[in-house]
């Protein structure tokens, strides 16, 4: 089966695709190796370019469409996935779908393999990761910072305004694309989204008290295994500047339970102290998105992009 790009109904397109994997996914029988390489052809029309990497729930691999002669990327889930991870897998695609946005990593297709293996069909980025570009420069100048954060916020505000909360922002999940007009981010990997059942008619893939996302990013609430809005993604942005900025998380530790507590405590060395160079106004920016309470933080993303827009500077490659 292959789940059209209806731009109509993209919820009941693709619940009715998770339902019918969901289905068959534990008798799911590993691909053929040889159906995998280089210049064979996935579902009678997309030829494998090269491997692109391997996650935790899938390979990814470069494709040309043979019908509109596009390059793409395309994720297939690995064999025998649990049920879960087959709702995280379609999860992504479908918050993809729903929130539509330039900087939110466009998924534009799902079906399945011969092999019974579903896969999705994405926009292929060319670029690197912000966790990639951090490492590269050690830290980021303040003002292309300011940039990158506020298209991802522009990114998250149309997720939100969807009634999706990403829940696991972090560097790598920020894609910094090259393009003639300056870089572009995309936004990735909504596979533990938490979706508004009011807004969006999904049923969450978790139930208050799970703990998902990546610690050293999690909100105070969400260590807590809290109910978590739109403020604790607002969190995470503030913790990726912070980081970003001087190189440094702001909790660190040897153990996640001492990560924890520090998450919870809330008090962070100053950025101000770790990197005296940068400006009073984009540390109390920082300062405000980690708030420890989320009635201190920024309300919105959107609010968030627009103390940030005044500290924007040129992007240097």
């Amino acid at each position: 089966m292959v789940v059209p790009n209806d731009d109509t109904e993209p919820e009941s397109v693709y619940d009715d695709f998770l339902r019918d994997i969901a289905r068959a996914s534990e008798r799911l029988p590993a691909p053929a190796e040889s159906a995998l390489v280089a210049g064979s052809l996935i579902d009678g029309r997309f030829r494998i370019v090269r491997p692109l990497g391997v996650g935790g729930m899938g390979r990814v691999y470069e494709v040309l469409d043979e019908r509109t002669h596009h390059p793409r990327a395309i994720k297939i889930l690995h064999p025998g996935a649990s049920a879960d991870v087959v709702e995280r897998f379609v999860r992504e695609a479908s918050s993809a779908a729903r929130i539509g946005h330039p900087h939110v990593a466009a998924s534009l297709d799902a079906g399945r393999l011969q092999s019974g293996a579903p896969y999705l069909l994405m926009e292929l980025l060319q670029g690197e990761t912000l966790g990639d570009r951090l490492r590269r420069k050690g830290a980021i100048d303040p003002g292309e910072l300011a940039v990158l954060i506020h298209q991802a916020c522009e990114g998250m505000q149309a997720a939100h305004e969807a009634g999706i909360i990403h829940r696991d922002l972090k560097p790598e999940n920020l894609f910094v694309l090259v393009s003639e007009g300056g870089p572009c981010v995309k936004i990735l990997d909504f596979g533990i989204s938490k979706f508004d059942e009011g807004k969006t008619g999904a049923v969450g893939i978790t139930q208050d008290g799970s703990l998902l996302g990546t610690l050293h990013y999690m909100s105070p609430e969400q260590v807590l295994s809290e109910p978590v809005d739109a403020r604790t993604d607002v969190y995470a942005l503030g913790v990726i500047l912070y980081e970003c900025a001087c190189g440094q998380r702001p909790f660190d530790a040897p153990s996640l339970q001492r990560i924890s507590v520090l998450i919870h405590e809330g008090r962070p060395v100053p950025l101000g102290r770790r990197s005296p160079s940068l400006s009073r106004a984009f540390c109390e920016v920082v300062e405000r998105a980690m708030a420890r309470k989320p009635d201190d933080r920024f309300e919105s993303a959107q609010t968030l992009a627009g103390a940030l827009a005044p500290l924007r500077a040129p992007v240097l490659p």
